[in-house]
């Protein structure tokens, strides 16, 4: 941190840093990307039961974005055909384009015990009035087609550095900032065995 000619503190600070605001913006996909993909290959966890979540579920949108998440409410159901409700925005769900939810995963959250898989038709696991999780897959101007979706229940971090001189890139530390503000990048505590990697890979990179 340095102070320009002429500027006064508090005020003209000058802030020099190695990150690059591209290459962050680039991790941050890539580490939503990676989570995304894992949390669908370990199945659907049903609809949204957090009171937390819904008690956003009535508030108004004005514009729906693709690839963002949104919370829907369930309207009618015609086989996989689904009518939802999202931020005031009518539109239809498609199940049979979620091959992925046809593994319904119950979690148990016990250390001693493994989360319970079934294969199912996710159209027997919603009914009126239930609360999903859907993105936009396109926006036609008479009704808006939704894909469902999942706020992933694992998390992840990464940390960009350039090996020849060292400097941070980038830092993710988690899915999102909103639903965890722990840093996994810089404030999790990593096991032995991840700590004591670098030394064996450094070992291993020096006899090249």
């Amino acid at each position: 941190i340095g102070i320009p000619n002429g500027a006064r503190a508090p005020g003209g600070f000058r802030i020099h840093t190695t990150a690059s605001i591209y290459a962050n913006d680039l991790a941050q996909k890539s580490v939503k990307r990676a989570l995304n993909e894992l949390d669908k290959r370990r199945g659907w966890r049903g609809p949204i039961v957090d009171p937390a979540k819904l008690t956003s579920v009535q508030e108004k949108i004005s514009t729906l974005r693709p690839g963002k998440m949104y919370l829907a409410t369930v309207e009618t159901i015609k086989g996989n055909i689904v009518e939802v409700t999202a931020g005031g925005n009518k539109g239809t769900l498609d199940l049979s384009a979620s091959p992925w939810a046809k593994v319904f995963m119950v979690e148990t959250f016990k250390m001693n015990e493994r989360d319970r898989i079934n294969y199912v038709n996710p159209a027997t696991k919603i009914k009126a009035g239930d609360v999903v999780e859907v993105s936009l897959n396109q926006t036609p101007e008479s009704v808006h087609k939704f894909v469902l979706d999942q706020t992933p229940s694992i998390q992840g971090a990464t940390t960009v550095i350039n090996p020849l001189t060292g400097e941070v890139i980038a830092i993710v530390g988690g899915y999102d900032f909103s639903g965890s503000m722990l840093n996994r990048a810089t404030q999790a505590r990593r096991q032995p065995g991840s700590s004591f990697k670098p030394f064996i890979y450094l070992a291993a990179l020096e006899r090249l």
